[in-house]
């Protein structure tokens, strides 16, 4: 998951996805990975990936959030994932957030901010990752007097203290004393930089300069579905170069997504109060 971070911080502007919209690929490895675009309003999707030899799938739904600020953007993903294993281990995941800075004056950024949270809650384990861990004057790191750079992380895998409290609230991680006084028995220290290396109890797991670990391009399916994404007129046009049809196609389908969208509204009303279906021309 860390070595994965520095791949998606593009700040290319995305095509807004269509309701259904899906996307099928092979990982190098011979992996398998599904997605699909399962609500427009919020924006979420839904993603599989399957391992090769069905030693684990990854799969889950998130909701992408964003928040505009003074200078910057927020964004993010909201929602669990969970990754499963071959002999039943199943770890729930929660991933940080980006904070993109220098949005109207000053210098481009961007900085993962929050924390990465994994727990395996059948056999009471948890790892947190606190993103961004930098000492300030009567700050959150003063006891630890740690301090580092912006892309610098520190982490715990540990088994928490049993507690009589039934929260149902998610504890938001921003100290790394939280964690510590959380611990009943504290397995491994994490630390490193999510733009370098991931270094577990002092042994480097994974660094940029390895070749072998590089993020390397998917191939897409040879037959996929007719609602995945390469078929969509738009980016066809755009790779082909040709903006203005690129920009026709673009308005054409925002245009039908918000015709589909009020026939379901219709379809709805229409459901309620017990009559037949009406589709909209």
């Amino acid at each position: 998951m860390i070595a994965g971070m520095h791949v998606v911080t593009g700040q290319l502007k995305p095509f807004n996805p269509i309701l259904g919209e899906t996307l099928q690929s092979t990982l190098p490895d011979g992996s398998k990975v599904y997605c699909e675009h399962i609500s427009h309003h919020p924006p979420i999707c839904a993603f599989l990936l399957e391992d090769v030899d069905n030693k684990y799938k990854f799969h889950g739904a998130s909701e992408f959030t964003a928040s505009m600020g003074a200078n910057t953007l927020k964004a993010g993903q909201e929602g669990d994932s969970f990754i499963e294993f071959h002999d039943g281990q199943k770890i729930r995941s929660q991933a940080p957030h980006y904070t993109l800075g220098g949005t109207v004056m000053g210098d481009r950024t961007i900085n993962a901010d929050g924390f990465f949270l994994f727990e395996d809650e059948e056999n009471e384990i948890k790892c947190v990752i606190i993103f961004n861990p930098i000492m300030k004057a009567g700050g959150v790191f003063s006891s630890h007097k740690y301090a580092g750079k912006t892309d610098d992380f520190r982490g715990l895998i540990y088994k928490p203290k049993k507690s009589t409290k039934k929260s149902k609230k998610r504890t938001e991680y921003s100290k790394y004393k939280h964690m510590e006084e959380e611990a009943e028995v504290i397995y491994s220290e994490l630390e490193g930089s999510w733009l370098r290396e991931l270094i577990i109890d002092g042994k480097q797991w994974w660094h940029t300069d390895d070749v072998n670990l590089r993020p390397q391009h998917h191939r897409a399916e040879r037959v996929c579905l007719p609602s995945d994404w390469r078929y969509r007129e738009d980016l066809i046009w755009l790779f082909r170069n040709n903006m203005k049809i690129a920009d026709k196609w673009k308005v054409r389908q925002e245009v039908q997504q918000r015709l589909d969208r009020k026939n379901r509204q219709t379809i709805e009303k229409k459901r309620k109060k017990g009559l037949k279906y009406v589709y909209l021309k």
